[in-house]
């Protein structure tokens, strides 16, 4: 899926459900970033408390406290109230073994997490 396409999807549904296209990316980075902290598996709990959503650049920075419960505490999304003008919104996470995680290198997520989460928000908004 390249990004023209997800874009492309993003103004059919604006369109579809009436709501401005601002609105929709917000919603829909939102969605994404619940999602894959969501399915990010749990060790430690670190993965799952390093993802991190910025607007107009890219935040790369790690927690080395994320938390180390069972359960895993995903990092807290900001506010995209002030979100104006389609400005880039990034989700990230530093981690150097995330991408692993992403590949299948875990038996608690074998077929990743954010593309996944992008699939089925993808498919949400056909």
């Amino acid at each position: 899926m390249s990004v023209q396409s997800f874009g492309a999807d993003l103004k059919l549904f604006s369109k579809k459900t009436g709501v401005s296209v601002e609105t929709a990316v917000r919603k829909v980075a939102l969605e994404v970033f619940d999602g894959v902290t969501e399915k990010t598996p749990v060790d430690t709990g670190r993965a799952k408390g390093n993802w991190n959503m910025s607007i107009d650049s890219m935040d790369t920075s790690v927690n080395d406290n994320a938390s180390s419960t069972s359960q895993g505490q995903p990092a807290k999304a900001p506010s995209l109230i002030t979100y104006r003008g389609l400005r880039n919104i990034y989700i990230t996470n530093s981690l150097p073994y995330i991408f692993a995680l992403e590949h299948g290198h875990s038996g608690k997520a074998p077929h990743g997490m954010l593309s996944i989460t992008v699939n089925e928000i993808r498919s949400s908004l056909l």
